[in-house]
């Protein structure tokens, strides 16, 4: 009696094990997609953009599966020091269809001939992007 209640006990581990192992195998191939990170330094690319006199490169993103981390230089080649405010940014893959749209801000003053760094992230993944447009509705000299 005893001998059939070992063997029941030892195959109902071994078929919980299996399963286990089946379902960590099935976790990781579903997972495995997710947890690549995507990096488009956009390099021959997306070029530097100049609107308004105000250069746009260093244009990086990077995509960790459910977000991407825009970053990118903005100089400003007036003769005055500015404030961008909210500015437009659309992107576009290699066949010129918009992947998004998105509406960062640059708070802070700009001064002639001065370099800010931006970074911010959005929920789209912009792996693909291959141009984009930028429009200043907002950008406003500051006198000093």
């Amino acid at each position: 009696m005893m001998d059939n209640q070992k063997k029941k006990i030892f195959i109902s581990i071994g078929v919980v094990l299996v399963l286990l192992v089946v379902l960590l195998v099935i976790l990781k191939l579903t997972n495995n997609d997710s947890n690549k990170i995507i990096e488009n330094t956009n390099e021959g690319v997306i070029k530097s953009r100049v609107v308004d006199n105000v250069l746009f490169d260093d244009i990086k993103y990077t995509y960790d599966g459910e977000k991407t981390l825009v970053e990118l230089s903005i100089t400003n080649n007036n003769d005055k020091s500015i404030k961008i405010g909210v500015f437009t940014a659309k992107v576009y893959d290699k066949n010129n269809e918009l992947i998004n749209t998105f509406v960062p801000v640059c708070d802070s003053e700009i001064r002639q001939g001065e370099k800010k760094e931006l970074k911010f992230s959005i929920k789209s993944d912009l792996s693909n992007a291959y141009t984009m447009e930028i429009e200043l509705p907002n950008m406003e000299f500051v006198t000093e």
